[in-house]
């Protein structure tokens, strides 16, 4: 059995309730160019729920994979879920 999951270092005590307030929303597009491809890269965190003490969600994170395709190589993005 796999089991994913992202580490967060806090710099200061949180409850549960606070961390998942603090990551609710939590959304960054960044602009990725290598010409002549223009692409918008996302990190997001999605469907959080706080159920007792546990906090579950969807970590999201956009990559560029180069794909070779007819005799050039090719930026993709591709999306990783945690």
């Amino acid at each position: 059995m796999v089991l994913a999951g992202k580490v967060f270092k806090l710099r200061e005590p949180l409850t549960i309730a606070e961390i998942a307030h603090k990551l609710r929303g939590y959304r960054i597009e960044e602009e990725y160019v290598e010409e002549p491809h223009r692409f918008n890269l996302l990190t997001e965190v999605f469907n959080l729920n706080l159920i007792n003490d546990e906090l579950k969600g969807v970590y999201s994170k956009d990559v560029v994979l180069h794909i070779p395709r007819r005799g050039e190589v090719v930026p993709v993005v591709r999306t990783v879920e945690a």
